[in-house]
């Protein structure tokens, strides 16, 4: 098999983001203690006391090490935007999938392949890969005018035995029972099935193993139950008993074991409130089906109001940590740096909230809702915010100095930030290193606390050329190796 590379998140001399490659690793015994960092807008990372973050420094970007921080005060790298991928998955080939586990589902519109192998390697060997009770049954099978079904990992068998090329689109995969819509042995992943996942990973459990559920209310439930019906064919709707200051709660049943083995385990979305995640396929997406990944979740678990200051807010809650963590990351996509805080409910359970407020609240309009209301709210509160905080560059050294020269009108000797688009205005003015500092995809997030926390008896150093920097922890934060000699080593 093609050896696998390893890339990362990382940026570049010119203070970009850019995915580079990690060509090695060294594991060696701590001799710190380990440190949590928590910064102003949530994310977190794990790092000993010699390990390197990046701080602000004038208008030099610089690493510091853990221990040299101060929470209150020091200003930390994050990545303010992250690249789509250079190409962006277009398609899932669920059938060549199934060749090492079929879970017990079956093929049909095969017959033309199963003639074509009888020819090449003969009816014996061909009843014998398929399990068949023997020829005669094969012929059997073969003369029924009725479309036949055969399990999907012997058919693959056959095929690899027989050396037939098969078009898998046009190959359904089924259960081989009742009317079954079944699915395509090439799944299009086009902006209606993102959209879809992106609801599931919000409102979405199993029924067993055969039925796929989407909870929902009333008031939201046409266009979502017209998108299932459009994608999967037959589904029922449940009317739950208890309603809500929302609207009627409602269920959505999707039956079918094809689709609950595509979901839960070539896609390896698991239900449970603690246990939702993205499926990793969702950071290989263009722009649009993106965006209507996280239209869907926004549209099953998200808000939108207006704050007490008159602030708009977009806010979702998770139970999961997992995905808490990858919807910010997935939210630097379009350049928002979304921030999250933690809260303990009543039943002892953390949940995490994910906010978008000032710049951020501006980008989602890059994504939406799918229901008309909401996204009348966030119209409303968008119009009606006169005043929204801008992204904070820190200043020190030659940075505030120039600043203090000449932006008086924004800035004093006391300011410890100044928005980046005051300093936009100003550009043609600024030296290349200051000009540096503000076009980078680098956001400065305030250290708020510095905690040690359990040691580890092992730590690992990793080298990514050429840049040496990397992005790592919950939610995003550019860390840096511990030697200063690091090259020489991975070398040696």
């Amino acid at each position: 098999e093609q050896e696998k590379i390893a890339k990362v998140l990382c940026f570049d001399e010119k203070g970009k983001a850019v995915i580079a490659e990690i060509r090695g690793r060294i594991k060696h015994i701590c001799t710190s203690p380990i440190y949590e960092v928590r910064t102003r807008s949530g994310r977190r990372i794990r790092v000993t006391g010699y390990h390197s973050l990046f701080t602000i420094d004038g208008s030099s970007v610089k690493s510091i090490e853990t221990s040299k921080l101060k929470a209150g005060s020091s200003y930390i790298a994050i990545p303010s935007k992250i690249g789509f991928h250079s190409e962006p998955i277009e398609q899932f080939d669920f059938l060549g999938w199934l060749k090492h586990a079929d879970y017990g589902l079956r093929v049909t519109r095969v017959r033309d392949y199963l003639k074509l192998a009888v020819g090449k390697i003969g009816a014996g060997e061909t009843t014998s890969i398929l399990g068949l009770k023997n020829t005669k049954y094969l012929e059997y099978v073969l003369s029924r005018q009725k479309e036949i079904s055969l399990p999907a990992g012997k058919f693959l068998a056959l095929m690899e035995r027989a050396a037939i090329s098969y078009e898998a689109s046009k190959i359904l995969v089924c259960t081989g029972k009742g009317a079954c819509k079944g699915l395509p042995g090439i799944i299009k992943l086009d902006e209606e099935l993102a959209l879809f996942l992106g609801q599931w990973v919000a409102e979405g459990s199993y029924n067993r193993e055969d039925t796929v559920r989407i909870s929902t209310s009333d008031c939201q439930l046409g266009k979502i139950a017209e998108l299932c019906a459009k994608l999967f064919g037959k589904i029922i709707i449940y009317e739950k008993k208890n309603g809500t200051v929302v609207g009627k709660g409602r269920d959505i049943y999707i039956p079918g074991r094809v689709l609950y083995v595509f979901m839960r385990h070539f896609l390896g979305l698991e239900h449970g409130a603690d246990r939702k995640k993205a499926p990793a396929v969702v950071f290989s997406l263009d722009r649009p089906k993106l965006a209507a990944f996280l239209r869907g979740y926004f549209s099953g678990d998200g808000t939108v109001y207006e704050n007490q200051k008159g602030i708009g807010t977009v806010e979702a809650c998770t139970a999961s940590k997992t995905l808490a963590s990858q919807l910010l990351y997935l939210l630097l996509y379009f350049g928002i740096v979304g921030s999250v805080r933690e809260k303990m409910e009543w039943s002892g359970t953390i949940t995490y909230r994910i906010f978008l407020i000032g710049e951020p609240f501006r980008g989602f309009g890059q994504i939406g809702f799918l229901d008309d209301a909401r996204n009348r709210r966030y119209e409303r509160a968008l119009e009606a915010g006169s005043w929204h905080r801008d992204v904070q560059i820190p200043l020190s050294g030659e940075l505030k100095e120039w600043v203090f020269q000449n932006l008086k009108k924004y800035s004093d000797a006391s300011s410890a930030t100044i928005g980046r688009q005051i300093l936009l205005m100003k550009q043609a003015e600024l030296d290349t290193s200051l000009e540096k500092v503000v076009n980078a995809d680098i956001y400065w997030d305030r250290v708020e606390e510095i905690r040690q926390v359990e040691d580890e008896e092992f730590v690992y150093d990793i080298s990514v050329e050429p840049c040496q920097n990397f992005v790592g922890g919950f939610g995003g934060i550019f860390a840096h190796n511990s030697e200063a000699n690091l090259r020489g080593l991975f070398e040696e």
